[in-house]
């Protein structure tokens, strides 16, 4: 990328022109701004070259002031890999004041939210400061012309807070009181998130959308999206995957958090909290083992009363030691009499208040990586001490947050909003009339965002690894309300691909990673969902965390697919779907490679839950939220309600309708499993396993992916050709029969099995029907093990078997067993 190229040169570039629609592009060779076409774009390519390397001019000289200014005049430009045009170097450079002047209001309002300074007085008093620091930051905000850094708004939003506090002696203060700790822990798989923050408004009517905000200049990247006490956001980015609208966000300092950050940690009271903590959670205490008692504190983060003002310890100290740093630099201005290595003299109270901002900021500016000069990254030692740090670093998103500035009239009602215009059939010749398709209004949207939580909460409940998904409030520019939905990204995520773990249709462990857990347990639930993209086209949907699987964007959930599916006893399926070639269900291969038993144990959970009631409480609970004759509520909330209330009994009557097509393919295979409820897990996994390896003796199968690229841990049969089986036991005897005629080459085949096991009695009648019958209280290990699938595996594949053996993948050796050739 030509990052060397200055913000002069760009402006060059754009004077030499008459015409401010031309095209403006880098020359890599020369380093040089170049004009462009006229009319028509350029290549992706050089677009998105130029536009980097003009947003890399753009804060070379202006720092974060010229980035958000790119990002509100051309933010979308970059997205649709349009050209930089002569006009938008212009339009960029004449958004700067307005851009440097919102930074500074916005970290004024962030303050007026959370500076112990100003939390010190009622209510009334700061609201009365507001227009005040308003009309302040007005006449400063051009000072801000030499800033380049966060750290300068951070400075000049104090000058301005000591301005007006001046100018208004006498004010009432208020006790600030203690904060409050975060005693919760891991979120309970059982417990659903969708309704947590139903009752309280997030991101408040004027906050959304973010991306109409960000267009205008009045929010940048690193600014607060929102004003909420307990859930204030941090803008990271928009959200440039998938199709819906929406942003990404990091937790950003609260009032409580101020609150806990006066609180102290050398208390006896701390002491005894600690200790307590550290019985409670012995694997944390071990963490701490030999470290100083401030360190041992902060790694229990908020759940200690002490952990911020632990936390704000240890940044002191590391920053005094630092003259460059911002804790140093403003010590040296609030305390001019001191030297910074004497700041355990300054009362620790009054040193937080001074020093509020920069110690904020160090604790916000952990991350866990460092970049260095050179570009590259390196663990941060500080990430690890307290959870403090991940929990403000973290990354979370927002999606359907559907922007005014692309809906449009619609005869049957209220607007309509479409898509933004982000990546596929978005764009392009058709783009606008595919994004015209798909819209919605704000009702269907915000319904679409309650069937997601509900999804996600089903997801959950059947003990599938998912993300928190939360539905918050917001609302649009004619007062109807907006359903949103907040998610927060696991640790260590990854998808599942491209360049993942996804191969020819497998889950692959990536180089230098172990080999991931196998996923037949999933498939049932998914199947019930019927949610065609519940992997995605390019495993873009499901991933691992920490070599676990783990869920995210239940979004196509209960669409009506699971009609078109016919489900066989092994869980197999075909779409039906007239209007498709191919299965919409793309990559559902990634739940093959896996037991019989693990892949039933899925659908007896589903079972399970079903006649336990699960389901109906978590669809009731959805339906009681969402009651439209709650007294006091706003027609439009109504009118919402109503919308919402029929989906929810639409998409419970579907997802039963999907659990029954489930449980009703595989009632003989559960029946089985039923039967043997008195015998130990182990020996039931065998009888049950035997009924998938006399598939496997008696039907084609293969011992490698599709095309050939992965070998699979489990003999698959080829899809199409399966010879199915039924077991059955009635306390004597443990009964395996076919249900379909066996070629004479599978007849051969199995009587030498059954021969060899010496316990099983084998008969076949005239039609090539077979039934293979042990006398349940005789049959041994040794006999049952004849059918284990590694036996099967090394009379059926015996090259592929024998390269394994030694050491190798047998690809090379892999062929098809055909016992019915």
């Amino acid at each position: 990328m030509p990052g060397g190229i200055t913000l002069q040169t760009f402006e060059q570039a754009a004077d030499s022109t008459s015409f401010a629609s031309r095209g403006l592009k880098v020359d890599e060779g020369s380093h040089e701004v170049k004009l462009g076409n006229f009319v028509f774009t350029q290549s992706k390519d050089v677009n998105q070259k130029t536009m980097a390397a003009f947003r890399s001019a753009l804060a070379g000289r202006h720092g974060i002031f010229g980035e958000r200014a790119f990002d509100a005049v051309l933010g979308g430009r970059q997205m649709t890999d349009k050209d930089l045009r002569a006009c938008d170097v212009k339009a960029v450079l004449s958004k700067l004041p307005d851009i440097r002047l919102n930074a500074l209001k916005g970290e004024l309002m962030r303050r007026l939210d959370t500076d112990p300074k100003l939390l010190a007085l009622p209510p009334d008093a700061r609201k009365a400061l507001r227009s005040g620091l308003m009309r302040e930051a007005e006449r400063r905000s051009p000072a801000l012309v030499t800033g380049t850094k966060q750290e300068d708004v951070t400075r000049l939003a104090s000058e301005v807070i000591a301005k007006v506090l001046k100018d208004n002696p006498g004010l009432p203060h208020a006790k600030i009181g203690h904060g409050v700790r975060d005693v919760s822990g891991k979120v309970s798989p059982w417990k659903p998130t969708g309704l947590d923050r139903l009752g309280t408004t997030v991101i408040a009517g004027d906050e959304a959308s973010v991306e109409d905000r960000m267009s205008t200049g009045t929010l940048g990247v690193g600014q607060r999206v929102n004003r909420s006490q307990d859930q204030p956001m941090l803008l990271h980015s928009l959200k440039k995957s998938g199709v819906e609208p929406g942003f990404l966000y990091s937790d950003d300092w609260s009032a409580n958090d101020t609150r806990m950050l006066l609180g102290r940690f050398d208390r006896d009271t701390a002491k005894r909290t600690l200790a307590k903590l550290e019985r409670d959670h012995p694997a944390i205490a071990a963490q701490g083992k030999g470290k100083p008692f401030r360190e041992r504190i902060m790694l229990f983060g908020r759940m200690h009363p002490a952990g911020m003002a632990a936390v704000a310890d240890y940044m002191l100290e590391k920053g005094m030691k630092d003259p460059r740093s911002e804790i140093y630099r403003a010590f040296r201005e609030q305390f001019p009499g001191k030297h910074p290595d004497q700041w355990r003299t300054v009362d620790p109270a009054k040193l937080k208040k001074a020093l509020f901002p920069q110690i904020r900021d160090a604790i916000l500016s952990v991350k866990k990586e460092i970049v260095l000069p050179d570009g590259t990254k390196q663990a941060n030692p500080d990430y690890p001490k307290s959870p403090i740090f991940r929990q403000f670093s973290d990354r979370h998103i927002v999606k359907l947050d559907y922007n005014e500035s692309t809906r449009y009239p619609s005869p049957a009602g209220g607007p309509k909003y479409m898509l933004p215009p982000r990546a596929g059939a978005q764009r392009g010749v058709f783009g606008p009339g595919y994004r015209w398709y798909k819209s919605k209004s704000a009702v269907a949207a915000s319904a679409d965002a309650v069937t997601e939580a509900l999804a996600n909460d089903l997801t959950r409940l059947c003990r599938v690894p998912a993300q928190e998904l939360h539905i918050v409030r917001g609302q649009y520019s004619d007062g109807t309300p907006k359903l949103m939905l907040e998610a927060k990204f696991a640790d260590g995520y990854k998808d599942i691909g491209p360049g993942g773990y996804l191969r020819d249709g497998q889950i692959v462990a990536p180089p230098g990673e172990g080999k991931p857990e196998s996923l037949g347990r999933f498939k049932a639930f998914f199947l019930a969902l019927a949610d065609r993209d519940a992997v995605g086209s390019k495993g873009q949907n499901k991933g691992f965390a920490h070599g676990s699987f783990f869920a995210i964007d239940p979004g196509h959930s209960l669409e009506g697919n699971g009609k078109d599916l016919v489900i066989e006893d092994d869980l197999s399926f075909t779409d039906t779907n007239p209007s498709r070639t191919h299965s919409r269900f793309a990559n559902y291969s990634v739940f093959d490679d896996d037991s019989r038993c693990d892949k039933l144990m899925g659908a007896y959970r589903l079972r399970e839950m079903k006649n336990d009631g699960s389901f109906d409480r978590l669809f009731d609970s959805y339906a009681a939220a969402f009651d439209p004759e709650e007294p006091g509520i706003l027609p439009k909330e109504k009118e919402l309600r109503e919308a919402v209330l029929k989906e929810i009994g639409e998409k419970k009557k579907e997802f039963f309708e999907n659990v029954d097509r489930v449980l009703n393919a595989v009632d003989s295979q559960l029946k089985f499993i039923d039967a043997l409820k008195d015998a130990t897990p182990e020996w039931r996994r065998r009888l049950v396993e035997t009924v998938a390896n006399l598939e496997k003796i008696t039907s084609p199968t293969t011992w490698v992916s599709p095309r050939g690229e992965v070998p699979l841990t489990h003999l698959a049969v080829v899809p199409g050709k399966r010879v199915p089986w039924d077991g059955a036991f009635d306390g004597n005897s443990i009964v395996y029969t076919s249900r379909k005629p066996l070629s004479p080459e599978a007849q051969s085949l199995l009587r030498r099995f059954a021969d060899s096991s010496g316990a099983g009695r084998l008969e076949i009648d005239g039609n090539g029907f077979a039934k293979l019958t042990f006398d349940a209280k005789r049959l041994g290990v040794k006999a049952i093990n004849v059918f284990s699938e590694g036996n099967v595996a090394k009379i059926t594949h015996p090259q592929e078997y024998a390269a394994r053996k030694a050491g190798g993948s047998g690809l090379a050796e892999a062929k098809t067993y055909k016992p019915m050739v």
